[in-house]
């Protein structure tokens, strides 16, 4: 009797790998489940007449009144609203108003980053010194590795101490940020090629040693035959 109650747990115990190997190849193969639906974003609270007042206060002679004209536009996600902001950092007139339409560009970077990161790169080059600063403030913290030669360009063209200092400082971070992603992809890289030889590995075995893994009576350095997934 004990020797039919073995061999009846052997056999449950092979189904149940049996099982759990099949599930385990198929589960790549299944279908994902479709993304949630996009929510629309909300709607203006102004039409467009009334947007292109909003527009035209952009040009205010006052710039607080400048400012919180562009912060509407953004706050109601005008299309204008990033049109406006560049136009501005090229024609408006007061130093830190510019700043502070730098720092908002870094805040609102989507899918138009390119256009974004080259006003911000124009930024570098203009007659203010502090719109020059937070310009390379703000390219350093948007990980703009293209931006290093007009950070050096700086030290040597840019007549401002405090302009050439922030050049320094930005080039030091973005080269520890740099140094770092090199290792990551490294080490990335090298976990995946460890991972494909260990699949292409497993791949070959004969089915008994994988009943054998999964019954935990063999073990693989990656653990229990999964390469590490």
């Amino acid at each position: 009797m004990k020797y039919y109650i073995a061999v009846a747990v052997l056999i449950i115990a092979i189904a149940a790998a049996v099982m759990r190997l099949n599930e385990s190849a198929s589960g790549a193969a299944r279908t994902p489940p479709p993304p949630p639906p996009v929510q629309p974003p909300p709607a203006p609270i102004i039409d467009p007449a009334q947007e292109a007042r909003v527009i035209n206060a952009t040009k205010d002679n006052n710039p607080s009144v400048r400012w919180n004209a562009v912060l509407f536009l953004v706050n109601m996600r005008s299309p204008k609203a990033k049109p406006v902001i560049f136009w501005m950092l090229h024609h408006d007139m007061d130093a830190d108003l510019k700043v502070k339409l730098i720092g908002l560009l870094s805040k609102n970077v989507g899918p138009d980053a390119p256009e974004v990161i080259r006003q911000i790169e124009s930024a570098v080059h203009d007659p203010g010194a502090k719109v020059r600063i937070e310009a390379m403030k703000v390219l350093d913290e948007l990980n703009d590795y293209a931006a290093s030669p007009l950070l050096t360009e700086s030290l040597s063209k840019d007549t401002n101490a405090d302009v050439r200092r922030q050049a320094l400082v930005s080039l030091n971070d973005l080269q520890s940020k740099w140094n770092a992603k090199v290792l990551a992809d490294m080490k990335a890289q090298k976990l995946a090629e460890i991972q494909a030889a260990c699949r292409a590995r497993l791949a070959d075995e004969p089915l008994w040693k994988k009943l054998a893994r999964t019954l935990g009576f063999t073990e693989d350095q990656h653990g229990n035959g999964n390469c590490g997934n």
